[in-house]
């Protein structure tokens, strides 16, 4: 809708449209930050904690869910709206990346040790907690560094400090008080449910304050 190219729109509908969903409002996106670091900061230890039990597959399905939430959330600082997952890379592959976030994400997906895993997701964290602070004032930007997941051996961002952060900057009180699961796009991937309008306004119920 935003990047289709018009071939004819005399009464100028459709440009007006497109310049309306170009994106966000100011407060919804800062929103919709805070839920994707909610969605960061829920499985960042787990990538350890699933391969101290021995479960090495279930640490790289995990590294593989934070580094699908990494893309999105680079997207989502560039304000670039995220496709559905056939396009997620490609998407991904056209943004500027200037501090080497990309290949941190790579080098996870590729390693086959949980340490070398959780490095590279730990780096990438860092170089988006970085690119993070450069939309806050100076005084308010946050120490990227890693730390140890409570007692356990998993080195994490603790990226729910930067879900509080953002939410700082949303100003409308209703916006602010909606549960931290994000746009719907951002909680359910299933196709038949994005593709419907019908099912998504179904949804409604899930931002209810009760």
């Amino acid at each position: 809708m935003v990047k289709g190219t018009v071939f004819a729109d005399q009464p100028g509908t459709l440009d007006a449209l497109q310049t309306n969903l170009r994106w966000y409002p100011k407060d919804i996106w800062w929103y919709l930050l805070a839920c994707q670091w909610r969605r960061i900061a829920q499985e960042e230890p787990f990538v350890n904690r699933t391969a101290e039990v021995g479960d090495n597959m279930g640490s790289e399905i995990i590294a593989a869910r934070e580094v699908r939430d990494c893309l999105r959330m680079a997207l989502l600082h560039t304000r670039a709206y995220a496709p559905y997952s056939k396009w997620l890379g490609t998407a991904f592959s056209l943004l500027r990346d200037p501090d080497g976030l990309g290949g941190c994400l790579k080098n996870a997906l590729r390693a086959a040790k949980t340490v070398d895993r959780e490095h590279h997701l730990g780096q990438a964290y860092q170089l988006l907690a970085a690119r993070f602070n450069q939309l806050l004032p100076e005084d308010a930007r946050l120490d990227t560094a890693l730390r140890p997941f409570f007692d356990r051996p998993a080195l994490i961002l603790d990226a729910e400090r930067f879900v509080s952060a953002a939410l700082a900057n949303v100003q409308d009180a209703e916006t602010k008080a909606l549960p931290l699961v994000g746009s719907i796009d951002q909680f359910i991937d299933s196709t038949d449910v994005l593709s419907s309008p019908g099912r998504c306004l179904q949804l409604q119920m899930v931002y209810s304050s009760s």
